[in-house]
C-alpha cells in the first residue's frame, strides 16, 4: 500500500466496529454471517462495513462453494497477524482494547 492509499484505509478504520472486524479477519477467514454472530450485530450492518473495508483495500473476498469468505491480505499483516501494516503506519491488535 502506498502513502496515497493510506488515507481511505485510515478513514475506514476510524470506525471502531471496522477495526474489530479487521482484527477478527486478521486471524481467520470468515463469512458475513460468522462475523455478525461473533459481533452480535445484524448481518446487513456487517455487510456494509465489509464493503467499506474492501473499497479501502483492507479486505479481500473469495468464494468457497456458496460461502463468501473475507480476509485481510497477507501482505498487510506482520508479526504473525498481530499487526496491520498500511505502509504509512501500523496498528498492533494485541495493544488494542477489545
Amino acid at each position: 500500500m502506498t502513502a496515497f492509499d493510506c488515507i481511505p484505509a485510515l478513514k475506514a478504520l476510524s470506525e471502531p466496529i471496522r477495526l474489530r472486524i479487521v482484527r477478527l479477519l486478521s486471524k481467520e477467514h470468515l463469512s458475513v454471517n460468522e462475523i455478525a454472530a461473533r459481533l452480535k450485530m445484524p448481518q446487513y450492518k456487517v455487510s456494509r462495513h465489509l464493503q467499506i473495508l474492501r473499497e479501502a483495500g483492507l479486505l479481500e473476498m473469495h468464494s468457497q462453494g456458496k460461502k463468501h469468505l473475507h480476509k485481510v491480505p497477507i501482505k498487510q499483516l506482520a508479526r504473525k497477524g498481530s499487526t496491520l501494516d498500511l505502509g504509512c503506519c501500523a496498528s498492533r491488535f494485541d495493544k488494542l482494547c477489545r
